[in-house]
């Protein structure tokens, strides 16, 4: 049995998401909200969170490749942030990418809803009550991301409002 080629993938991953630097978790405080960026387990998956809310420059890994498997991350309450769900398979990847504000003290699940296999995908966020189950969701300005020559120069339009 030959592993060059699958060794060489290996490689080829980890050096591809070692590029984008891991996101780093505030210390929880009254300020912050928590957030778990989830997938859907017959897809691939990778989540970031932006550092600029408007044109999504600034990529942080949250979860996938090297950044390892979904987590509870604190966020900063009571501000914009962007953040993406990616999904994918051996036919092609969706990013499911869009911005909410999270309110201090609560709890959020967000993840992405496939539509077409995974020709269209959409982020949806859900407020997580103290019972653990989901409430309602959370309006989600949507976005449309296109990639720049350079993780600084990418942008990210609103495109609708969920």
């Amino acid at each position: 049995m030959k592993l060059t080629p699958i060794a060489g993938m290996l490689c080829a991953t980890v050096l591809l998401t070692s590029c984008v630097p891991q996101y780093a978790s505030p210390p929880a405080s009254s300020d912050t909200a928590q957030l778990l960026m989830i997938g859907k387990p017959e897809y691939t998956l990778a989540t970031h969170v932006y550092r600029d809310v408007e044109t999504c420059a600034g990529r942080q890994w949250v979860s996938g490749g090297v950044a390892g498997p979904p987590k509870w991350i604190n966020v900063k309450g009571g501000q914009p942030i962007t953040i993406s769900v990616d999904v994918g398979n051996s036919w092609g990847t969706c990013p499911a990418i869009g911005t909410f504000i999270p309110e201090r003290g609560k709890r959020y699940v967000a993840h992405a809803v496939t539509e077409d296999g995974i020709q269209r995908c959409y982020l949806a966020v859900d407020e997580v009550l103290a019972s653990g189950s989901t409430g309602q969701p959370v309006p989600v300005t949507q976005r449309r991301f296109r990639t720049g020559l350079a993780e600084s120069s990418s942008w990210c339009k609103p495109d609708s409002q969920r």
